[in-house]
């Protein structure tokens, strides 16, 4: 859900009026006269519809998956967080990155959480296997081989592969910060779910009589009612 909205937002920017868009993206300059809000809009801008529609379709494949271990609330306050920390390695490591454009850093961010809750969190072996490991290899190995076009003594990459490969750097480090949290909050939940089954004591909680009974084997016994009284 949470992709799905990001991405609406994008495409509602991307049909704003083009004097309206240049109050939203990165420009360092301006940012330094004071108009902040950029640190937080510049991602939800793009350069091409092309690119929009890449992102848009890597936020919310990504951002479905993420939902099943991390709450839509949790997702919006780690975005509000990190979209201005992302903007600001930016500013700080890249200062002749005058304006920029574009959603590479939350994609991969989301790209790295949802490598390592499939890979940990996941209790069946074919997601793992199947999505997890490969997610996280492919990632890993994009931002190897970029990072070998751009920096190896014979590299041919122009300043916008730069761009770009710096944009992912960061997005998968702050990924690994936010999975740390995300992952505490996911365990927390899902033992106090557990803690509901005892007393606190540490006795079972009695199932009602209009429950079904486990039994041996992983079969379900007929909820037991009770005999009605006799007038």
């Amino acid at each position: 859900m949470f992709g799905l909205l990001f991405a609406i937002a994008c495409w509602g920017v991307w049909y704003l009026a083009p004097e309206r868009v240049d109050l939203l993206v990165y420009d360092r300059q301006a940012i330094i006269d004071g108009q902040w809000w950029r640190l937080w809009s510049a991602q939800l801008t793009h350069s091409s519809q092309l690119q929009l529609i890449i992102d848009s379709i890597g936020l919310f494949v990504l951002a479905l998956i993420l939902s099943r271990y991390v709450k839509l609330l949790n997702l919006l306050i780690g975005f509000i967080f990190v979209m201005p920390v992302m903007m600001w390695l930016l500013f700080i490591f890249m200062p002749d990155v005058q304006v920029y454009r574009g959603t590479t850093g939350l994609v991969t961010m989301i790209w790295m959480m949802t490598s390592w809750f499939l890979i940990i969190e996941c209790k069946s072996l074919a997601p793992r296997l199947l999505l997890g490991y490969p997610l996280l290899l492919i990632l890993l190995g994009k931002i190897v081989i970029e990072g070998m076009a751009v920096w190896t003594p014979y590299a041919v990459a122009g300043e916008g592969l730069k761009l770009v490969w710096m944009m992912q750097c960061f997005g998968a480090l702050l990924g690994i910060a936010l999975f740390t949290p995300f992952d505490r909050i996911y365990l927390d939940h899902k033992h106090a779910r557990k803690r509901r089954s005892v007393t606190p004591d540490g006795k079972p909680i009695p199932l009602p009589l209009n429950a079904p009974r486990p039994v041996a084997g992983g079969k379900m016994l007929p909820a037991s009612r009770p005999r009605p009284r006799r007038s």
